[in-house]
């Protein structure tokens, strides 16, 4: 229910590949039909054109980190391996820890969590007010809020990052 869409590229596919046996299999098993599935590798365009990277590995993640900013990388499931030449419990063991992998980042898209600002925050806000504001204050500034019994900061999480803050003062 999300408003997105998905994409895939490989970072050692040729284009136009069918999926592997192993896929094919294990896809079809679980009622998917891939056969139509074609290969296509990942290029620099997809660096601009997509918000969101989600790679099954570490090494993955080390391969796109000259193109993409770190920040949009996401490795699924704490990481996956390959199973590329593997036998069919290999590629079943990997569809499951992918199908694992999604609901957990899924439910990690979907979810807002608002809480009082604490120290973690503070940078997160700082970078914030850097793009929104001409004079934005310093993490020093925002820090000593944190000890300003007159004050209430709260924060927008989104997937462990500042998304947003609301800061007041009681005055009366």
């Amino acid at each position: 229910k999300l408003p997105v869409t998905s994409e895939s590229a490989g970072l050692a596919a040729f284009s136009g590949d069918e999926a592997s046996h192993g896929s094919r299999l294990v896809a079809e098993k679980m009622g998917i039909d891939i056969s139509a599935h074609r290969s296509r590798p990942f290029n620099l365009y997809m660096a601009e054109e997509f918000d969101l990277f989600v790679v099954m590995s570490e090494s993955h993640k080390a391969a796109l980190k000259d193109f993409i900013p770190e920040e949009k990388i996401i490795i699924l499931g704490g990481g996956i391996p390959d199973p590329y030449g593997g036998n069919e419990e290999v590629y079943s063991d990997c569809a499951k820890r992918i199908s694992e992998g999604i609901d957990e980042l899924i439910s990690k898209l979907s979810e807002i969590r608002i809480h009082p600002m604490t120290e973690r925050d503070v940078s997160g806000i700082a970078d914030i007010e850097s793009e929104c504001f001409s004079e934005p204050w310093t993490e020093e500034g925002i820090r000593s809020e944190l000890s300003n019994e007159n004050a209430r900061f709260f924060v927008a999480e989104f997937m462990g990052e500042a998304a947003g803050y609301l800061g007041m003062h009681i005055v009366l």
